[in-house]
């Protein structure tokens, strides 16, 4: 073999090995799967009566939002119920986990419905701080 043709030989196969062999022959980007979904909300308390938007994203294998369809259920529906576009609604005191489903992929989250507080007229409470609070007969509540 002469110097050249062994030259050529040598550059050849170390340009074959750093491309890492031989080229690619699917450069087709891999399917997103489903790989979960975080439900969020501003706050995780409502009183009875109120509303809660609830915020569901669906997340692929690589961590990525995408798109799906969601199925919305509550655990304890005496609680809290929820639309089918994750509005909660508070229904009685007491806490409810909230799920958003698609297909076996599903994410939650614990809701708290709390009774609204009802002053009277008239009487003490145990106030801001620890204080006791009297309210008048005719004063505002703030």
């Amino acid at each position: 073999m002469t110097r050249s043709r062994a030259i050529r030989y040598v550059g050849f196969v170390f340009a074959t090995l750093s491309c890492g062999g031989e080229a690619p022959t699917d450069t087709t980007p891999p399917t997103p799967v489903l790989s979960s979904i975080a439900v969020t909300a501003t706050s995780a308390t409502l009183p009875i009566g109120g509303t809660l938007q609830l915020t569901a994203t669906p997340r692929d294998q690589f961590g990525r939002s995408m798109s799906a369809t969601l199925t919305w259920t509550s655990g304890t529906t005496s609680v809290a119920s929820v639309s089918a576009f994750g509005v909660v609604s508070g229904v009685s005191a007491g806490s409810a986990t909230i799920s958003a489903a698609s297909g076996a992929i599903s994410g939650s989250i614990s809701v708290s419905v709390s009774a609204p507080i009802v002053y009277v007229a008239g009487q003490s409470y145990l106030g801001r701080n620890g204080y006791i609070e009297y309210i008048a007969g005719n004063a505002p509540v703030i």
